[in-house]
Protein backbone atom coordinates (compact mmCIF):
# COMPACT_ATOMS: atom_id res chain seq x y z
CA UNK A 1 0.00 0.00 0.00
CA UNK A 2 1.39 3.33 -0.89
CA UNK A 3 1.53 4.99 2.71
CA UNK A 4 4.08 6.94 4.48
CA UNK A 5 5.48 5.05 7.27
CA UNK A 6 6.58 8.37 9.58
CA UNK A 7 6.30 9.39 13.27
CA UNK A 8 2.69 10.12 14.26
CA UNK A 9 0.59 12.58 13.15
CA UNK A 10 -1.88 15.51 15.34
CA UNK A 11 -5.02 16.66 14.31
CA UNK A 12 -7.67 19.19 15.26
CA UNK A 13 -10.85 19.27 14.01
CA UNK A 14 -10.89 22.77 12.11
CA UNK A 15 -14.70 22.93 12.65
CA UNK A 16 -16.93 20.74 15.39
CA UNK A 17 -19.53 21.68 12.91
CA UNK A 18 -18.33 20.33 10.08
CA UNK A 19 -17.77 16.65 11.96
CA UNK A 20 -21.21 17.09 12.72
CA UNK A 21 -22.56 18.22 9.97
CA UNK A 22 -20.63 15.43 7.14
CA UNK A 23 -19.62 12.91 9.60
CA UNK A 24 -22.71 12.23 12.05
CA UNK A 25 -25.19 10.12 10.92
CA UNK A 26 -28.61 11.72 11.97
CA UNK A 27 -29.65 7.40 13.01
CA UNK A 28 -26.26 7.53 15.17
CA UNK A 29 -27.25 10.75 17.13
CA UNK A 30 -31.05 10.18 17.76
CA UNK A 31 -32.01 6.73 17.63
CA UNK A 32 -29.31 4.79 18.90
CA UNK A 33 -28.10 7.34 21.72
CA UNK A 34 -30.83 9.64 22.02
CA UNK A 35 -33.62 7.09 21.69
CA UNK A 36 -35.94 7.91 19.06
CA UNK A 37 -38.00 5.25 17.82
CA UNK A 38 -38.06 4.95 13.55
CA UNK A 39 -36.79 6.71 10.93
CA UNK A 40 -36.02 9.82 12.33
CA UNK A 41 -34.74 11.95 9.34
CA UNK A 42 -38.15 10.86 7.39
CA UNK A 43 -40.08 11.73 10.29
CA UNK A 44 -38.82 14.82 10.86
CA UNK A 45 -39.19 16.26 7.14
CA UNK A 46 -42.77 14.93 7.36
CA UNK A 47 -43.43 17.36 10.74
CA UNK A 48 -43.58 14.44 13.15
CA UNK A 49 -44.13 16.11 16.30
CA UNK A 50 -41.69 13.49 17.85
CA UNK A 51 -39.25 14.05 15.61
CA UNK A 52 -39.64 17.86 15.58
CA UNK A 53 -39.82 17.88 19.85
CA UNK A 54 -36.33 16.02 20.00
CA UNK A 55 -34.67 18.31 17.02
CA UNK A 56 -35.43 21.07 18.57
CA UNK A 57 -34.11 19.76 22.18
CA UNK A 58 -31.45 19.21 20.24
CA UNK A 59 -30.76 22.41 18.36
CA UNK A 60 -30.30 24.96 21.45
CA UNK A 61 -27.48 22.21 23.36
CA UNK A 62 -25.23 22.10 20.17
CA UNK A 63 -25.63 25.91 19.98
CA UNK A 64 -24.48 26.60 23.74
CA UNK A 65 -21.89 23.32 23.55
CA UNK A 66 -20.23 25.99 20.61
CA UNK A 67 -20.93 29.13 22.37
CA UNK A 68 -19.12 27.80 25.48
CA UNK A 69 -16.45 26.18 23.46
CA UNK A 70 -17.34 22.61 25.39
CA UNK A 71 -15.94 20.02 22.72
CA UNK A 72 -12.54 20.07 21.45
CA UNK A 73 -11.86 17.21 19.22
CA UNK A 74 -8.29 15.96 18.63
CA UNK A 75 -6.78 12.88 17.06
CA UNK A 76 -3.42 11.17 16.45
CA UNK A 77 -2.74 8.41 14.25
CA UNK A 78 0.50 6.43 12.56
CA UNK A 79 1.26 3.98 10.30
CA UNK A 80 3.38 0.91 11.08
CA UNK A 81 5.20 -1.94 8.78
CA UNK A 82 4.22 -5.14 10.20
CA UNK A 83 3.76 -8.91 9.39
CA UNK A 84 1.24 -11.66 11.30
CA UNK A 85 2.43 -14.84 12.59
CA UNK A 86 -0.50 -17.60 13.19
CA UNK A 87 -2.61 -15.37 15.45
CA UNK A 88 -0.48 -12.54 16.30
CA UNK A 89 0.77 -9.16 14.37
CA UNK A 90 4.18 -8.10 14.67
CA UNK A 91 4.67 -4.63 14.55
CA UNK A 92 8.18 -3.17 13.03
CA UNK A 93 9.15 0.10 14.96
CA UNK A 94 12.32 2.09 13.79
CA UNK A 95 14.96 1.52 16.30
CA UNK A 96 13.32 -0.07 18.72
CA UNK A 97 12.36 -3.68 19.78
CA UNK A 98 9.35 -5.47 17.48
CA UNK A 99 5.72 -4.95 18.92
CA UNK A 100 3.46 -7.88 19.58
CA UNK A 101 -0.51 -7.99 19.44
CA UNK A 102 -2.09 -11.17 19.81
CA UNK A 103 -5.94 -11.59 19.10
CA UNK A 104 -8.19 -15.11 19.43
CA UNK A 105 -9.28 -16.66 16.63
CA UNK A 106 -13.02 -17.75 16.00
CA UNK A 107 -13.48 -21.46 16.95
CA UNK A 108 -16.13 -22.35 14.33
CA UNK A 109 -16.48 -21.55 10.56
CA UNK A 110 -15.25 -19.32 9.13
CA UNK A 111 -12.20 -18.98 11.89
CA UNK A 112 -11.32 -15.58 11.59
CA UNK A 113 -8.64 -13.49 13.25
CA UNK A 114 -7.45 -9.92 12.67
CA UNK A 115 -3.99 -11.38 11.97
CA UNK A 116 -5.57 -12.76 8.88
CA UNK A 117 -5.80 -9.50 7.44
CA UNK A 118 -2.01 -8.63 7.70
CA UNK A 119 0.43 -10.36 5.32
CA UNK A 120 2.15 -13.10 6.12
CA UNK A 121 4.77 -13.70 3.63
CA UNK A 122 5.68 -9.83 2.84
CA UNK A 123 5.73 -6.70 5.05
CA UNK A 124 2.23 -5.40 5.21
CA UNK A 125 0.57 -2.33 6.90
CA UNK A 126 -1.83 -1.41 9.86
CA UNK A 127 -2.93 2.32 11.06
CA UNK A 128 -2.94 3.09 14.50
CA UNK A 129 -5.56 6.03 15.30
CA UNK A 130 -6.83 7.71 18.67
CA UNK A 131 -9.55 10.48 18.63
CA UNK A 132 -10.93 12.52 21.40
CA UNK A 133 -13.69 14.91 22.45
CA UNK A 134 -12.31 16.04 25.39
CA UNK A 135 -13.77 16.14 28.95
CA UNK A 136 -17.45 17.40 29.67
CA UNK A 137 -17.41 15.28 32.75
CA UNK A 138 -17.58 18.87 34.99
CA UNK A 139 -20.60 19.89 32.94
CA UNK A 140 -22.44 17.10 32.61
CA UNK A 141 -21.72 17.19 36.28
CA UNK A 142 -23.24 20.97 36.86
CA UNK A 143 -26.17 20.53 34.54
CA UNK A 144 -27.30 17.24 36.06
CA UNK A 145 -26.59 18.91 39.22
CA UNK A 146 -29.23 21.68 37.98
CA UNK A 147 -31.88 19.17 36.87
CA UNK A 148 -31.33 19.66 33.55
CA UNK A 149 -30.92 15.88 33.13
CA UNK A 150 -32.25 16.16 29.15
CA UNK A 151 -29.81 18.61 28.14
CA UNK A 152 -27.07 16.21 29.83
CA UNK A 153 -27.58 13.20 27.95
CA UNK A 154 -27.94 15.52 25.04
CA UNK A 155 -24.34 16.47 25.36
CA UNK A 156 -23.21 13.52 26.33
CA UNK A 157 -24.22 11.98 23.54
CA UNK A 158 -23.01 15.03 21.14
CA UNK A 159 -19.42 14.33 22.79
CA UNK A 160 -19.70 10.62 22.36
CA UNK A 161 -20.84 11.12 18.69
CA UNK A 162 -18.35 13.81 18.20
CA UNK A 163 -15.44 11.36 19.41
CA UNK A 164 -16.15 8.83 16.76
CA UNK A 165 -16.85 11.61 14.38
CA UNK A 166 -13.21 12.76 14.16
CA UNK A 167 -11.95 8.88 14.16
CA UNK A 168 -14.48 8.24 11.28
CA UNK A 169 -13.31 11.32 9.05
CA UNK A 170 -9.60 10.46 10.26
CA UNK A 171 -10.18 6.60 9.22
CA UNK A 172 -11.45 7.93 5.68
CA UNK A 173 -8.24 9.76 5.27
CA UNK A 174 -5.97 6.57 6.35
CA UNK A 175 -7.93 4.64 3.72
CA UNK A 176 -7.33 7.37 1.20
CA UNK A 177 -3.98 7.19 1.87
CA UNK A 178 -3.62 3.17 1.47
CA UNK A 179 -5.95 3.98 -2.16
CA UNK A 180 -8.77 2.22 -0.99
CA UNK A 181 -11.18 5.17 -0.63
CA UNK A 182 -11.82 8.54 -3.18
CA UNK A 183 -15.19 9.55 -1.88
CA UNK A 184 -15.96 10.95 1.43
CA UNK A 185 -18.89 7.80 2.71
CA UNK A 186 -22.54 9.27 3.21
CA UNK A 187 -24.73 8.76 6.31
CA UNK A 188 -25.51 4.95 5.33
CA UNK A 189 -21.78 3.92 4.51
CA UNK A 190 -20.92 5.40 7.51
CA UNK A 191 -23.87 3.91 9.44
CA UNK A 192 -23.21 0.22 8.02
CA UNK A 193 -19.04 0.74 6.99
CA UNK A 194 -19.90 -0.14 3.90
CA UNK A 195 -16.12 0.51 2.41
CA UNK A 196 -13.27 -1.37 2.11
CA UNK A 197 -10.55 -1.70 4.61
CA UNK A 198 -12.05 -1.69 8.56
CA UNK A 199 -11.32 -0.27 12.03
CA UNK A 200 -11.28 -2.34 14.96
CA UNK A 201 -11.10 -1.30 18.83
CA UNK A 202 -10.04 -3.85 22.02
CA UNK A 203 -13.00 -4.31 23.95
CA UNK A 204 -15.39 -5.33 20.58
CA UNK A 205 -16.32 -9.25 19.44
CA UNK A 206 -13.30 -9.53 17.15
CA UNK A 207 -10.86 -8.33 19.81
CA UNK A 208 -13.02 -8.43 23.38
CA UNK A 209 -9.83 -8.64 25.88
CA UNK A 210 -9.76 -4.92 27.05
CA UNK A 211 -7.01 -5.49 29.28
CA UNK A 212 -4.83 -5.45 25.34
CA UNK A 213 -5.43 -1.57 25.26
CA UNK A 214 -2.58 -1.28 27.47
CA UNK A 215 -0.28 -2.92 25.21
CA UNK A 216 -1.88 -0.23 22.32
CA UNK A 217 -1.18 2.97 24.31
CA UNK A 218 2.48 1.50 24.24
CA UNK A 219 3.00 1.67 20.06
CA UNK A 220 0.94 5.14 20.03
CA UNK A 221 1.36 7.23 23.31
CA UNK A 222 -2.06 9.14 23.22
CA UNK A 223 -1.61 10.67 26.14
CA UNK A 224 -0.82 14.26 24.05
CA UNK A 225 -4.26 14.66 23.15
CA UNK A 226 -5.60 14.22 26.43
CA UNK A 227 -6.46 10.69 26.57
CA UNK A 228 -5.40 8.56 29.51
CA UNK A 229 -5.98 5.12 30.92
CA UNK A 230 -8.14 3.60 33.68
CA UNK A 231 -7.06 0.63 35.81
CA UNK A 232 -9.37 -1.37 34.08
CA UNK A 233 -8.17 -0.53 30.96
CA UNK A 234 -11.25 2.49 29.93
CA UNK A 235 -10.26 5.32 28.12
CA UNK A 236 -10.15 8.92 30.07
CA UNK A 237 -12.11 11.36 29.21
CA UNK A 238 -15.25 8.83 28.01
CA UNK A 239 -15.79 10.50 24.88
CA UNK A 240 -12.53 8.52 23.06
CA UNK A 241 -12.03 6.13 20.90
CA UNK A 242 -8.94 4.13 19.60
CA UNK A 243 -8.89 1.68 16.99
CA UNK A 244 -6.38 -0.64 14.76
CA UNK A 245 -6.82 0.21 11.29
CA UNK A 246 -6.49 -3.19 8.51
CA UNK A 247 -6.42 -1.76 4.42
CA UNK A 248 -7.28 -5.89 3.93
CA UNK A 249 -10.37 -5.72 1.39
CA UNK A 250 -11.89 -8.34 2.36
CA UNK A 251 -11.87 -7.14 6.20
CA UNK A 252 -14.66 -7.92 7.83
CA UNK A 253 -16.24 -7.42 11.11
CA UNK A 254 -16.44 -10.57 13.48
CA UNK A 255 -17.04 -12.33 16.47
CA UNK A 256 -14.02 -14.02 18.60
Amino acid sequence: FPVTINSSRFYTAPSVQELWDQWIPPRSLYTLHLGYRGPFETHLAQGHPDAVSLFHQVQPVKDGALRANLIHPKALSQWFHCQSEGNTIRIKRPEQDDFILSFPRQQTLPKRCLSDYVSSSRSDVMGVLYATAGNVHPTLKTWVSQGLFQEAKILHALTVQTAEALTEKIHFQLRQEAGLSTQIPDAEQINQAKYPGKRFSFGYSACPDLTQQQQLFHLLDPRDIGITLTPISMMSPEASVSAMVFCHPEATYFSA
